[in-house]
């Protein structure tokens, strides 16, 4: 597979930096890595994987700076990418680690949005 280009969004000042792969789906799998990790943990999935994808990278841990790391804070960061990607229903959520409370948060707070969520530890 060859390297995807990071997109970009700010929430508020910050940036946030995903990569998107349009499979042309009507469902999107969003992977959430842990601390300590990236997103480059789940590219051995891509492989297998049918749906659209996007792999988020943190803010705070590898690529970009985070003046408050509230789980709020990056639930609301995939909101504004599947906001700027225009999804807003069938989303897979597969947290890693820290990635598990997040993809917590957001399957919460936007349950509409949401059709499986997958938490590994």
């Amino acid at each position: 597979m060859s390297k995807l280009p990071f997109k970009e969004i700010y929430n508020k000042k910050n940036p946030v930096y995903y990569q998107f792969i349009d499979n042309r789906s009507d469902k999107t799998v969003v992977f959430i890595h842990g601390l300590f990790s990236s997103s480059s943990i789940f590219r051995h999935f891509l492989h297998f994987i049918k749906y659209n994808v996007i792999l988020l990278e943190l803010r705070g841990i590898v690529y970009s700076k985070c003046d408050k790391p509230y789980l709020k804070n990056y639930a609301e960061d995939i909101r504004l990418i599947l906001e700027k990607e225009k999804i807003d229903k069938n989303v897979i959520l597969v947290g890693y680690s820290l990635g598990w409370s997040i993809t917590n948060e957001f399957a919460e707070s936007h349950s509409e949005m949401v059709d499986k969520v997958i938490m590994l530890a």
